[in-house]
């Protein structure tokens, strides 16, 4: 406890960024820059996703309190079938999303807890874009 405190004491302020899966595809926003109790991000994540748009999105949200040493502060997961389709490249509609953490009970049973917490995302998913039509000297999207 004396060693998590004293990191406590030496931190400054937190560092929150919001890390998102989907299948083994993980990104990550950079470190809020707004250092209060409402950090926000102006970031646009882009994953490639299969027609039958069956995955999820597992957002979490995350403190940097140490070097190597990330706390999670709560996570949500958006089924792709939710996720508005967009044909016109307008700005996608945002909705908020309840952030959920797990917590140990007394019993030591894990549970999932709902906190007062939310984050409000635009997700979209584009269509129109194929890959395999383009040709492969040309492609965008090759690796």
């Amino acid at each position: 406890r004396k060693q998590q405190t004293q990191e406590n004491k030496n931190r400054q302020q937190p560092e929150i960024y919001v890390r998102i899966t989907l299948g083994n595809v993980i990104l990550r926003t950079k470190i809020s820059l707004s250092k209060n109790v409402c950090p926000s991000w102006n970031e646009d994540l882009i994953f490639v996703v299969a027609e039958s748009f069956e995955g999820q999105l597992v957002l979490s949200v995350e403190d940097k309190v140490a070097p190597n040493k990330d706390e999670l502060l709560g996570k949500c997961i958006i089924p792709l079938q939710d996720v508005e389709k967009r044909v016109c490249f307008s700005t996608p509609i945002g909705k908020w999303y309840s952030l959920e953490k797990e917590v140990v009970s007394e019993d030591g049973n894990n549970k999932v807890s709902k906190l007062n917490n939310k984050i409000h995302l635009r997700l979209s998913l584009d269509g129109g874009y194929h890959v395999l039509d383009e040709l492969t000297h040309y492609s965008s999207d090759l690796k």
